[in-house]
């Protein structure tokens, strides 16, 4: 990578390890150097410890084992800043660099905060840390020298390659549609979709941006690669950090009116569309059957019915017709949509249910409808996250789950062995083992009903009066019983034994007197 510096003052000052107070030191380089030697000497030593070679190349210091670089190699690298984020981490500041092999993560306090940003060309002298995942700068002294262009040819990236690990910390690009836009107090995350998976991307707030147009948006993106891990260090997952709009680039303009797209409906969703690289949008229409607000949104149409994942919370009630654009997405055995927005366009009656038995639920025909089937309550568990009712109808065993805002005395307590009539969402669940390998079909493994609120369950039996609990109860009693007598016999052959022997000492007495 060639740098183009322009000649500005040149600004020293220390980074130190998260942890340990931050100071900012505007000194002499002859000042720096001198801190620098002490710092080394302060370092803890083995005996006759074998020098380490100095590191100058950024892919060095990156490519070897967290346990390699955990040994403290020298560095010294002249870099460009790709990404500097002050607030992402409460552990430390996020800074990447890249010079002409590659890039690293440099560990700096979250306090002061630096006057770094994407295009600073920066000198840094630290020595390496086994980091999180893969091997970073530790203990970095950074000198500013100027600036410096990013790189504008830059090698493609996609998910798979992020979960090996191969392009950590790298400066990348990305082809994606963004799916969504979510705002924290400092930094906005993008949701985005590439071709092989889904990922976010963080970027600085920045005053006056329209994020939201990049929402549905063919976007490409140059951003850092960071992995997440868990608590042995192993990777879990991939993000991306990228420092401003300047390396958004948009292929393809999102639509400004999602609900102006042409209306389709829910049995056309996911069908074979030569052609298609990403999958954008979709407008759909039909009645509410069912609403979690903030969670999900339930619509019927003459096809089909689908649940699309949404964040809104617009109140809408059970057979309102409504407009939604979200995101088609697949997975289950039905098609549902993510990142969903609706808008509502008329009242109506609601969706009449349709009578099923536990049988033909499971065929897989009824899945995202409204449907009714009955059954008898074997349990119910309103400790979990969404309140769940255990319902047994014929050979078959389903679940009944209530929303997860209706818990404690919202939701409904049945008498265990009741007869019920469960009105609710079919949901059908597959199993990928189960997949028909010859066919490539996917057979239905179970399935279950999300209610709408207590009033979807209507008792039609009353359990029996001898049920399990007052057979419990019994069996306790005759234990109870049991155990009494048994004390009491015990004790009356205690004192027929204690009488017996009183009796047999008076006769020995009567006898030695006579």
């Amino acid at each position: 990578m060639q740098n183009r510096v322009a000649e500005r003052p040149r600004i020293d000052f220390v980074a130190q390890a998260p942890g340990r107070p931050a100071r900012v030191r505007w000194l002499p380089a002859a000042v720096i150097l001198v801190l620098a030697g002490s710092t080394a000497r302060a370092q803890p030593a083995a005996a006759n410890p074998a020098p380490l070679p100095l590191l100058t190349k950024a892919r060095t210091a990156h490519d070897m084992t967290s346990e390699e670089g955990a040994r403290g190699y020298p560095v010294l690298l002249r870099a460009v800043v790709t990404y500097y984020d002050p607030y992402i981490d409460p552990r430390h500041g996020a800074l990447f660099v890249l010079d002409e092999t590659g890039g690293i993560f440099v560990s700096v306090p979250r306090q002061p905060v630096l006057p770094l940003h994407a295009g600073t060309l920066i000198e840094i002298r630290g020595v390496t840390g086994g980091g999180d995942y893969a091997p970073i700068v530790d203990h970095a002294r950074i000198r500013v020298i100027g600036e410096s262009p990013l790189p504008m040819a830059v090698p493609r990236a996609g998910l798979a390659q992020m979960m090996t690990g191969e392009v950590d910390g790298q400066w990348v690009e990305i082809e994606c549609v963004v799916h969504s836009v979510r705002e924290t107090a400092t930094n906005i995350i993008l949701d985005l979709a590439l071709r092989d998976g889904t990922v976010t991307a963080a970027t600085l707030r920045q005053s006056g941006e329209d994020y939201g147009r990049l929402i549905d948006a063919r976007v490409r993106i140059h951003a850092n690669v960071a992995p997440f891990f868990n608590t042995y260090l192993q990777l879990a997952g991939a993000r991306l950090f990228f420092p401003s709009m300047a390396q958004v680039q948009v292929e393809e303009p999102a639509v400004s009116d999602p609900f102006g797209l042409p209306g389709r409906t829910i049995g056309s969703l996911l069908r074979y569309e030569p052609n298609t690289t990403f999958r954008h949008r979709v407008h759909l229409r039909g009645r509410v059957t069912l609403q979690w607000p903030g969670t999900s949104l339930c619509i019927q149409d003459a096809t089909q019915g689908l649940c699309a994942q949404t964040a809104q919370t617009t109140p809408a009630g059970v057979g309102d017709l409504v407009d939604v654009a979200g995101f088609p997405a697949g997975g289950g055995f039905a098609p549902t949509m993510t990142d969903a927005t609706f808008r509502l366009a008329g009242t109506g009656q609601p969706i009449v249910p349709v009578r099923v038995t536990a049988a033909q639920a499971l065929r897989g025909d009824r899945d995202s409808a409204l449907v009714q089937v009955e059954g008898r309550l074997i349990g119910q568990d309103h400790t979990g996250v969404e309140p769940t009712l255990a319902i047994l109808s014929g050979n078959t065993l389903f679940a009944a789950v209530l929303p997860k805002t209706m818990t404690g005395d919202a939701a409904p307590h049945l008498s265990e062995g009741s007869r019920v009539r469960i009105t609710g969402i079919c949901s059908v669940q597959v199993d990928a083992q189960q997949v028909a390998m010859g066919e490539g079909v996917l057979r239905p493994a179970s399935f279950r009903i999300l209610l709408r609120s207590p009033r979807d369950v209507v008792t039609i039996e009353l359990a029996p009066w001898w049920n399990r609990e007052r057979s419990l109860a019994a069996l306790a009693v005759v234990v109870v019983v049991a155990m009494s007598v048994f004390a009491w016999v015990v004790l009356l052959r205690k004192r027929v034994s204690e009488q017996t022997r009183a009796i047999a000492l008076e006769k020995e007495r009567y006898r030695s007197l006579v």
